[in-house]
């Protein structure tokens, strides 16, 4: 059945299989179980714990409007896109979704955090699988990889895009992990100038970037990046637009 959980009420899926799952500020406990996609809107909280999340319509396999989610050991699968951190538009606090030991995978996009959301891997990969995807955009948004966690993309692996309402400095930062674009670059940066600054990259601790077209980091369109590298060994080419 689908499920709509209201605000102060709490499901919790032990090894059930259920269809959608719309969570309206209250919590969703799933425990090895299995689902179609999830909504979790005004303060929701998820808990996935050994889950099996499949998008089977929409465009979005699990979609966080300021809530939060805890993912171990599960995997989620979109038709188009896996996962949403964002916000709504009159707000100034995002989602925040940590993934641990766990995979998310898109065919148009593996995961988009807009400003003021968090996305954190901890040994997890997120992937766009489509020969056109990315990986993960990040719109205002702070992504953390950690612990040989990995951002593969069928084109480019991590893209900056604005927010389009409320500009924050997107962050992407790489501790012993990888992000890859099969086809494109690693990195690509297109979005024009940003009020704020330069968006940040930070890669330290033997991770890597890898771009099937040989770039690691491209700067296009007069986009600004704060690009630093410790402790690593990158091979391949930054470009920046003239």
């Amino acid at each position: 059945e689908s499920w709509r959980i209201a605000g102060d009420a709490t499901l919790n899926d032990n090894g059930a299989d259920t269809l959608d799952i719309d969570v309206q500020a209250g919590t969703l406990n799933v425990n090895t179980g299995t689902t179609q996609q999830i909504s979790a809107t005004d303060g929701a909280t998820l808990n996935l714990t050994g889950a099996t999340v499949t998008g089977a319509s929409g465009a979005i396999t699990v979609s966080l409007t300021n809530s939060d989610a805890n993912v171990s050991g599960s995997t989620i699968s979109g038709l188009d896109y896996g996962l949403a951190a964002v916000r709504d538009i009159d707000t100034t606090t995002g989602s925040n979704v940590a993934l641990l030991n766990s995979t998310v995978s898109g065919v148009l996009g593996g995961a988009v955090a807009t400003s003021y959301s968090t996305l954190n891997l901890n040994n997890s990969t997120i992937e766009g699988t489509d020969s056109s995807s990315f990986g993960v955009r990040i719109a205002g948004g702070q992504v953390a990889l950690n612990n040989q966690s990995k951002i593969i993309g069928g084109l480019n692996g991590v893209t900056f895009e604005l927010d389009g309402t409320d500009e924050q400095i997107s962050k992407l930062v790489l501790n012993n992990s990888s992000v890859e674009g099969k086809t494109g670059s690693a990195i690509l940066a297109n979005v024009g100038a940003i009020p704020l600054g330069a968006f940040v990259v930070e890669v330290s601790n033997g991770s890597t970037l890898i771009g099937g077209n040989g770039t690691i980091l491209e700067v296009t369109d007069g986009t600004n990046v704060d690009f630093s590298v410790d402790n690593s060994l990158l091979q391949g080419n930054v470009v920046v637009e003239a």
